[in-house]
C-alpha cells in the first residue's frame, strides 16, 4: 500500500532524520542511519524522498509512468531512494543506480516544466514547445542526495561500486541498515573514511505514542479519553505489546480495526487489544 502525504506523521524522529539527511545533503557526506527493524527508518525515507508524489504519476498502457504529467511539488525534490534486491552482482547494482538517475532526472526535469507552465500561463505554444526542446537537451542532474536502504545487502564489490560513485558524484549518500551496521562498514576503510554523519533511529517516545494512539483512535472514528479508565488500560496495554516500535502499531491497530467491525464493537477495550494481539507473530526483535 503507498503511503500518502496525508497518512504521514512527522514524529520528533522523523525530524532528527530529515536533519540528519539535510546535513549530508549539504555536505555531500556519507551518512549512516541504522536502528531497529520496525521503527520507521523506510518510511521515513520514503516521505523524505516524496516517494507518494513519484508514484503518483500515472502510466500508460505498457506500464510506463507518464513523466510529462509529473506534479510540480516534485520540482523541489532533490533526493533518490534506491532498495537493492538480492542477488545482485556489483555491476548490475551499478546499472540498476544509473538508470534510477536517468528516471529520477526525467521525473523532475517535467515538474520543473510543469511549473514553469503553471506559473506562466501566458506562454504560446511556441514558448511551451521552446522549454521542452530545452528541457530534452538539458543534462543537468537534478538529484543531491542518494539514500540507499537495506544496506546490509551490498557486499564488498557492491560497496566498491558506491563509493567510486560517490566520488564520482560529489553528493550525498546514506546508508539505511540494522543495527551493527557501522561495525560492519568500519571493516571497509576506504569507504568508512569518508562517512562524515551516523544517526541510530530510536523508537517512539511515551509522548510520541501517546499522540500516535490519539490519531489512531480518530482514524477509526473514536474519542480518545486518557483520563477513562478503559481508554487508559487500553493504551498500557498497546503501548506494552507494541514498545515503541512504529511498524508495530500500526499492524496491531490493524487487527484492532477488524475485531471491531467483526463484533460490533464501539470501543477500544484492553480485551480487544489483547485479542487483536493474538492475530500477530511479535519476535523478540
Amino acid at each position: 500500500m503507498n503511503m500518502n502525504e496525508s497518512e504521514f506523521i512527522a514524529t520528533k524522529e522523523y525530524r532528527r532524520f530529515n536533519e540528519f539527511c539535510d546535513a549530508c545533503m549539504e555536505s555531500r557526506y556519507i551518512g549512516l542511519c541504522y536502528g531497529s527493524p520496525g521503527v520507521g527508518k523506510t518510511k521515513s525515507a520514503e516521505y523524505y524522498s516524496a516517494k507518494h508524489l513519484k508514484d503518483s504519476i500515472p502510466k500508460n498502457q505498457f506500464g510506463s509512468q507518464i513523466y510529462s504529467e509529473a506534479p510540480i511539488e516534485l520540482s523541489n525534490c532533490k533526493t533518490i531512494l534506491y532498495t537493492p534486491v538480492p542477488p545482485l552482482s556489483a555491476y548490475q547494482i551499478g546499472n540498476q543506480l544509473s538508470r534510477e538517475q536517468l528516471i529520477f532526472n526525467s521525473m523532475i526535469k517535467a515538474a520543473n516544466l510543469n511549473k514553469i507552465k503553471k506559473d506562466q500561463q501566458n506562454l504560446t505554444i511556441k514558448d511551451i514547445d521552446a522549454l521542452t526542446e530545452a528541457d530534452i537537451l538539458d543534462h543537468k542532474d537534478y538529484y543531491n542526495l542518494i539514500i540507499i536502504d537495506e544496506a546490509e545487502r551490498l557486499n564488498v564489490a557492491s560497496l566498491e561500486v558506491v563509493r567510486a560513485l560517490y566520488d564520482k558524484l560529489n553528493i550525498g549518500f546514506i546508508f539505511i541498515g540494522m543495527p551493527g551496521l557501522e561495525k560492519k562498514f568500519s571493516r571497509y576503510p576506504q569507504l568508512y573514511s569518508r562517512i562524515g554523519f551516523a544517526h541510530e533511529y530510536k523508537v517512539l517516545s511515551k509522548e510520541e505514542m501517546i499522540f500516535m494512539l490519539e490519531h489512531h483512535w480518530q482514524k477509526l472514528n473514536l474519542e480518545f479519553k486518557i483520563d477513562d479508565f478503559a481508554d487508559h488500560e487500553a493504551m498500557t496495554t498497546i503501548m506494552r505489546v507494541t514498545n515503541g516500535n512504529f511498524r508495530l502499531l500500526s499492524r496491531l491497530f490493524m487487527q484492532i480495526e477488524r475485531i471491531l467491525k467483526l463484533n460490533q464493537i464501539k470501543n477500544i477495550t484492553q480485551e480487544v487489544v489483547l485479542a487483536a494481539r493474538e492475530c500477530l507473530l511479535i519476535g523478540t526483535a
